[in-house]
């Protein structure tokens, strides 16, 4: 690695090392049809094989913890016939210096030859070629003559059927991709990404119009062999245009001043990238690239003309006049790059002729409309399975047309009858579990149970650490100066009576022209001895108003802020709710825990009975439960009665006197160590040490994620806890520099090491100067491929700072590092057959599944299905482990992991990614899109990004 030095100058640790990235491990495949062949391109950049660092001896197998149930999941087994194979060759061009195109240019021409060889077979470039026959070595000449140059082709290995259905396909993977393909190909829908979309578009109710479609992939890293994955979409069109979108969202501002006004450019940008539409003249859906604003619709582009064999120059707005009818009425639009099918296409649309799928703000301000919209586009999950299973059924009969008849088209199954593969049209099945529940505590001794993945209704009991708040100003327009006083007053005695908040009466301040004299206010108004900024906004310039209040108060006038619309005080239904979710987000900002999470207490059984002889009496062992510990001893029934001064040893022998309501036992001792009689508990509540090493340990989670803007930045979100319960919070936002993966990955390195040297020194301040034992690491947004990034980057830059500890400190602190990814949104989903097929659930929230059946096999790694939904199927998260030093248990860290969903101060129930990773994920796209620069350093200790 290339290393270079960052002088930080505080504490000890004042020399850092910041690791340069070598060039990113990508695999680019590109996918050339040529007759019954295929061709498969995989450019790979010099890189580390992966970023998996286990010790020897590691101790992470499959859970044992929790409820055993079984799942169905939404793969489809793909099994080889056992007289079938996969044979394996290498070929070898007549030059190793040659380019990608000229290589495929060579294989072009003895394709025909190929062809007559194998029939069907799969190539992938370079060097690879995959057939269902046995052939001996041979060579093809590139052109005509004797001294012609030859590629020679060579038999390398045969995989056979057992291999490949146990999952070991390795660069013979390409053949179950190329059959996914096939498969998919007969149904007839618009291919975008790894998507297919139906262009027929679906008249919902309500006024609705949904597009749909499905997800296809393969899934060959399990030990259940290649897989089938299938999912289905669907998304609601919105009613308007593209630039009808936007106009609304600038509020008035004029929407083609993208040249002179960033915010302009700043909104286009983040409407339409990455954004997926459907053009109104053909109902094609493309997801956009870029937005070219040095375009227009009277720029021109080459039209190739098929007739007469030529390229003519067309303008945009001429070219949808002549073939669509379509007159373009505003010339000034910029123009949108969408995502070719091929590559050496290129793609522009207009945004007047294109329409947003997804969620609208217009739906959602509607509750018949969006209610509506959730039931059609978040189908149950019983509808899901029926919906992908049935998709199986159709791809193994060729496709299926509109009125449910499958077609004749026999081609995908003859591709598979040629490799000798046949399509199970049942879903996989898999073992999984359901972890112990848990407990939440709020300040008070007494511990409540969590039902059904949420505990709202508790929430009456009080916060875990109240705040006082009583230096804190209030802005509001004019306009809502009739209602203010009711609402305050509502405000300070729902924060009193219901969370024991003690909320001093605010200094009122009159700002209604708020884009313009909102920040002269703020300055005249906010001193370092402010403790909150509550800020009432009409609906009127309310983003650009929320822009401008929070970049001020986040970077130069520090303060934790509240914001909340005009029109939310107006509302009479659910005010309470209302009001109560404002008090407890800002008692969470000002990092005061609202609950804490702990496993359920037990029923442990503590001396048992020795098998009775004749007429003798009882006996009992003290067996001490789990943790053999010696038991209490009183002078009566009754854990309240006074303690004898020694306790009954674990071994020792009683007789039975008195045994009273299944509990107490009344003896007298025969032999070991403690009191000569009186009356001991035989079972006792105990805490089950799901968490491990962690429980007595003082332990830091901490976590990371990477927010990138529409316009290409990206922004660094760092978050560790300080306290055991893991309640309280170090948080740090950084901008990353540069725009190449070296350059913004190098950046993280160093931002990362300051962030962490940082929490190292906030942790030891308020844990008497006790350094974590323990560090787990939650990595949100990180997907297989960039594993190897990762361990060069991350995993050494904490590495790099806790030698520089151990060097400036003491050579006996020796912490343990956990590192586990958190994958991106995928489309792995899991039914609960309840009890049957034709009943299907969600999995309980706690669900764990880690059988190598579903699960990768050369990592640790998990699914957990953490949080309750109402609506829609449940996504699992995906968490593999890439680094684990202190040989954590794969049961500790499940439980940490549900634990910590419990913990998001935001939502009263589990939510779908651990409370540190999510904490993270938020700062990261607060400071990306409000703020854009890095906060305060007075913010560092409190939640001010939720």
């Amino acid at each position: 690695f290339r290393s270079r030095r960052c002088l930080v100058g505080v504490g000890k640790w004042c020399s850092l090392f910041g690791f340069a990235l070598p060039p990113v491990a990508r695999r680019v495949r590109d996918r050339a049809k040529v007759g019954s062949g295929i061709m498969f391109r995989d450019r790979w950049l010099p890189a580390p094989k992966d970023g998996i660092i286990q010790p020897s001896g590691s101790t992470l197998t499959q859970g044992t913890t929790g409820k055993t149930t079984s799942l169905a999941v939404n793969c489809f087994r793909m099994t080889w016939g056992k007289d079938h194979a996969i044979h394996h060759y290498i070929y070898v061009l007549p030059s190793a210096k040659v380019s990608p195109r000229e290589e495929q240019k060579m294989l072009q021409k003895v394709w025909s030859k190929l062809e007559e060889k194998f029939g069907h077979f799969v190539l992938r470039c370079p060097g690879h070629i995959f057939a269902p026959k046995m052939l001996k070595d041979f060579s093809l000449p590139l052109e005509e003559g004797p001294k012609s140059p030859e590629i020679r082709v060579m038999f390398s290995d045969k995989i056979n059927a057992d291999q490949v259905n146990a999952g070991v396909l390795d660069v013979a993977s390409v053949v179950a991709q190329h059959m996914v393909n096939k498969l998919a190909e007969p149904m007839r829908h618009q291919r975008v990404g790894r998507r297919f979309f139906n262009n027929c578009a679906l008249e919902g109710k309500a006024q609705l119009t949904i597009i749909s479609g499905f997800c296809a992939f393969l899934n060959s890293m399990t030990s259940s062999g290649p897989l089938l994955q299938l999912d289905v979409i669907h998304r609601p069109l919105h009613k308007e245009s593209v630039i009808d979108l936007i106009t609304k969202r600038l509020e008035g501002d004029d929407v083609f001043s993208f040249d002179s006004d960033p915010d302009v450019a700043a909104e286009w940008q983040r409407q339409c990238v990455s954004a997926t539409v459907v053009t109104l003249y053909n109902n094609r859906v493309y997801r956009i690239k870029k937005v070219h604003f040095d375009k227009t619709p009277s720029d021109t582009f080459q039209m190739y003309q098929r007739d007469e064999k030529k390229y003519q120059e067309i303008k945009f707005a001429d070219y949808l006049q002549a073939f669509y009818d379509k007159v373009v009425r505003n010339a000034r639009q910029p123009l949108l790059e969408a995502y070719p099918e091929k590559e050496t296409e290129k793609v522009f649309l207009l945004p007047e002729l294109c329409c947003l799928t997804g969620i609208s703000e217009d739906i959602r301000k509607d509750k018949n409309l969006l209610g509506e919209c959730l039931k059609q586009a978040k189908v149950s999950p019983q509808e899901r399975h029926n919906a992908v299973t049935n998709l199986a059924g159709d791809m193994l009969r060729g496709g299926a047309s509109s009125s449910g008849e499958a077609h004749q088209n026999i081609a995908a199954p003859k591709c598979l009858e040629e490799w000798g593969i046949t399509l199970d049209t049942k879903a996989l099945e898999v073992p999984a579990r359901v972890l112990d529940p848990l407990q939440v505590s709020f300040g008070t001794k007494k511990l409540y149970g969590i039902e059904a993945g949420c505990f709202q209704k508790f929430l009456r009991n009080g916060l875990q650490c109240p705040v006082t708040i009583n230096n804190w100003i209030f802005i509001y327009p004019q306009s809502d100066e009739p209602v203010l006083e009711i609402w305050l007053r509502s405000l300070k005695d729902i924060a009193q009576v219901a969370f024991q908040m003690k909320m001093g009466d605010p200094k009122c301040v009159v700002c209604s022209d708020q884009a313009n004299d909102l920040q002269k206010v703020l300055k005249e108004n906010l001193n370092p001895y402010t403790q909150l900024a509550l800020l009432l906004t009409p609906q009127k310039d309310s983003r650009k108003v929320y822009q401008i209040f929070k970049k001020a108060t986040c970077v130069t006038y520090p303060c934790i802020t509240q914001v909340v619309r005009s029109e939310t005080i107006r509302k009479r239904q659910s005010i309470a709710a209302v009001l109560s979710r404002i008090v407890l987000q800002m008692n969470a900002k000002f990092c005061g825990p609202l609950w804490h999470v702990t496993s359920k207490d037990t029923q442990v059984e503590v001396a048992t009975k020795k098998p009775k002889e004749g007429d003798a009496k009882q006996q009992w062992t003290i067996t001490g439960g789990r943790l053999k510990v010696g038991l209490p001893v009183y002078l009566e029934a009754d854990a309240r009665a006074p303690e004898a001064p020694s306790r009954l040893a674990v071994g020792s022998v009683v007789e039975e006197i008195e045994f009273r309501d299944q509990r107490w036992l009344k003896y007298k001792r025969i032999s070991g160590a403690g009191p000569e009689e009186g009356w001991i508990s035989v079972w006792v509540k105990e805490k089950e040490e799901a968490l491990g090493p962690l429980e007595d340990a003082p332990t830091m989670i901490i976590g990371i994620d990477v927010y990138q803007a529409s316009d290409g930045k990206r922004y660094f979100g760092f978050v560790a806890t300080l306290d055991q319960p893991f309640s309280q919070y170090f948080s740090k936002a950084s901008v990353l520099e540069g725009n190449s993966v070296d350059e913004w990955r190098s950046c993280i390195s160093v931002k990362l090491q300051l962030a962490f040297r940082d929490a190292l020194l906030k942790f030891a301040k308020q844990n008497e100067e006790m350094l974590p034992g323990h560090i787990v690491v939650y990595r949100a947004s990180v997907n297989p491929g960039e594993w190897a990034s990762v361990r060069a980057t991350e995993i050494n830059a904490i590495q790099a700072v806790l030698e520089k500890v151990k060097l400036e400190g003491t050579e006996s602190y020796s912490p343990h590092l956990c590192y586990i990814a958190i994958a991106k949104r995928g489309s792995m989903r899991f039914f609960l057959p309840s009890p049957n097929i034709h009943n299907i659930a969600n999995p309980e929230p706690g669900t764990v599944i880690d059988t190598s059946a579903a699960c990768r096999k050369d990592v640790p790694n998990f699914y957990l299905i953490s949080q309750v939904v109402q609506k829609g199927t449940a996504v699992p998260s995906h968490y593999s482990v890439l680094h684990n030093s202190a040989q954590l248990s794969i049961d500790v860290i499940q439980n940490l992991t549900y634990r910590l969903c419990y913990m998001y101060f935001n939502s009263c129930s589990a939510v779908r990614l651990p409370a540190p990773a999510l904490y993270a994920k938020k700062l990261a796209t607060f400071v990306g899109t409000a703020i854009r620069a890095e906060p305060h350093a007075r913010l560092h200790n409190t939640l001010f990004y939720l």
